[in-house]
Protein backbone atom coordinates (compact mmCIF):
# COMPACT_ATOMS: atom_id res chain seq x y z
CA UNK A 1 0.00 0.00 0.00
CA UNK A 2 1.13 3.08 -0.79
CA UNK A 3 1.23 5.92 1.76
CA UNK A 4 2.96 9.66 2.46
CA UNK A 5 4.51 10.33 5.53
CA UNK A 6 3.09 13.11 7.96
CA UNK A 7 6.49 14.22 8.07
CA UNK A 8 7.04 14.60 4.10
CA UNK A 9 3.24 16.69 4.20
CA UNK A 10 4.53 19.15 6.72
CA UNK A 11 7.18 19.84 4.61
CA UNK A 12 4.66 20.95 2.40
CA UNK A 13 3.56 23.89 5.00
CA UNK A 14 0.55 21.93 6.06
CA UNK A 15 -0.91 21.66 9.33
CA UNK A 16 -0.42 18.01 11.00
CA UNK A 17 -4.21 17.37 11.23
CA UNK A 18 -4.12 17.90 7.55
CA UNK A 19 -1.08 15.60 6.78
CA UNK A 20 -3.02 13.31 9.18
CA UNK A 21 -6.31 13.11 7.27
CA UNK A 22 -4.47 13.34 3.62
CA UNK A 23 -2.59 10.45 4.40
CA UNK A 24 -5.35 8.35 5.90
CA UNK A 25 -6.66 9.23 2.74
CA UNK A 26 -4.42 8.05 0.52
CA UNK A 27 -4.25 4.88 2.65
CA UNK A 28 -7.74 4.32 1.90
CA UNK A 29 -7.41 5.14 -1.75
CA UNK A 30 -5.10 2.97 -2.28
CA UNK A 31 -6.83 -0.13 -1.32
CA UNK A 32 -8.31 -2.02 -3.86
CA UNK A 33 -11.87 -2.23 -4.38
CA UNK A 34 -14.08 -5.40 -3.55
CA UNK A 35 -15.71 -6.94 -5.72
CA UNK A 36 -18.62 -9.07 -4.91
CA UNK A 37 -17.99 -12.47 -5.78
CA UNK A 38 -15.59 -15.31 -4.54
CA UNK A 39 -12.20 -13.21 -4.47
CA UNK A 40 -10.26 -17.20 -4.78
CA UNK A 41 -7.71 -17.10 -7.38
CA UNK A 42 -7.20 -20.32 -9.13
CA UNK A 43 -4.05 -22.53 -8.35
CA UNK A 44 -4.98 -25.27 -11.13
CA UNK A 45 -7.15 -26.28 -13.77
CA UNK A 46 -8.11 -28.83 -16.00
CA UNK A 47 -10.72 -30.96 -18.27
CA UNK A 48 -12.99 -33.51 -17.06
CA UNK A 49 -15.74 -34.46 -19.75
CA UNK A 50 -15.96 -31.30 -21.27
CA UNK A 51 -16.48 -29.51 -17.60
CA UNK A 52 -13.74 -26.91 -17.01
CA UNK A 53 -12.38 -27.83 -13.57
CA UNK A 54 -10.87 -25.54 -11.03
CA UNK A 55 -8.77 -25.76 -7.83
CA UNK A 56 -8.82 -22.42 -6.28
CA UNK A 57 -6.53 -20.25 -3.28
CA UNK A 58 -9.17 -20.77 -0.85
CA UNK A 59 -9.34 -24.60 -1.18
CA UNK A 60 -12.46 -25.18 -2.87
CA UNK A 61 -12.79 -27.28 -6.31
CA UNK A 62 -15.12 -26.16 -8.98
CA UNK A 63 -16.25 -26.79 -12.00
CA UNK A 64 -18.35 -25.20 -15.13
CA UNK A 65 -19.28 -26.69 -18.49
CA UNK A 66 -17.38 -25.84 -21.72
CA UNK A 67 -20.64 -25.35 -23.64
CA UNK A 68 -21.34 -22.03 -21.30
CA UNK A 69 -18.79 -20.36 -23.65
CA UNK A 70 -19.62 -20.33 -26.99
CA UNK A 71 -16.13 -20.11 -28.14
CA UNK A 72 -15.41 -23.24 -25.68
CA UNK A 73 -18.93 -24.64 -26.81
CA UNK A 74 -17.12 -26.52 -30.30
CA UNK A 75 -13.60 -27.00 -29.41
CA UNK A 76 -12.08 -30.35 -29.41
CA UNK A 77 -11.33 -31.86 -26.06
CA UNK A 78 -7.00 -31.64 -27.26
CA UNK A 79 -7.94 -27.62 -27.69
CA UNK A 80 -9.47 -27.74 -24.28
CA UNK A 81 -6.93 -28.68 -22.60
CA UNK A 82 -4.27 -25.95 -23.78
CA UNK A 83 -5.79 -23.49 -21.35
CA UNK A 84 -3.23 -21.46 -19.06
CA UNK A 85 -3.90 -19.84 -15.87
CA UNK A 86 -3.43 -16.09 -16.31
CA UNK A 87 -3.10 -12.55 -14.31
CA UNK A 88 -2.56 -14.33 -11.21
CA UNK A 89 -5.19 -17.15 -11.36
CA UNK A 90 -7.72 -14.52 -11.71
CA UNK A 91 -8.09 -15.63 -15.59
CA UNK A 92 -7.86 -18.33 -18.07
CA UNK A 93 -6.56 -17.84 -21.75
CA UNK A 94 -6.96 -20.42 -24.50
CA UNK A 95 -4.80 -19.06 -27.15
CA UNK A 96 -5.52 -21.28 -29.95
CA UNK A 97 -9.55 -20.17 -29.20
CA UNK A 98 -8.68 -16.68 -28.36
CA UNK A 99 -10.57 -17.39 -25.11
CA UNK A 100 -10.42 -15.25 -21.98
CA UNK A 101 -12.40 -15.99 -19.06
CA UNK A 102 -12.68 -14.50 -15.45
CA UNK A 103 -12.05 -17.05 -13.23
CA UNK A 104 -14.55 -15.19 -10.52
CA UNK A 105 -17.02 -14.86 -13.15
CA UNK A 106 -16.91 -18.40 -14.09
CA UNK A 107 -17.43 -19.42 -10.18
CA UNK A 108 -20.50 -17.21 -9.54
CA UNK A 109 -22.12 -18.54 -12.65
CA UNK A 110 -21.62 -15.25 -14.65
CA UNK A 111 -21.43 -16.68 -18.15
CA UNK A 112 -22.37 -14.90 -21.84
CA UNK A 113 -25.77 -15.03 -23.11
CA UNK A 114 -26.07 -17.44 -25.66
CA UNK A 115 -26.82 -15.89 -28.82
CA UNK A 116 -30.42 -17.06 -28.95
CA UNK A 117 -31.49 -15.11 -25.70
CA UNK A 118 -29.68 -12.24 -26.74
CA UNK A 119 -31.71 -11.72 -29.77
CA UNK A 120 -34.83 -12.17 -28.48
Amino acid sequence: MSTVTVAALEKANLPPAHARAINETIEIVAQPKRRKGTMAAALRCWIEDRRVCLGLSDQRQVSFPAAKYPSLANASVSELEEVHIRVQGWALRWESLDEDIWVDAAVCGRFPRSPSVAAV
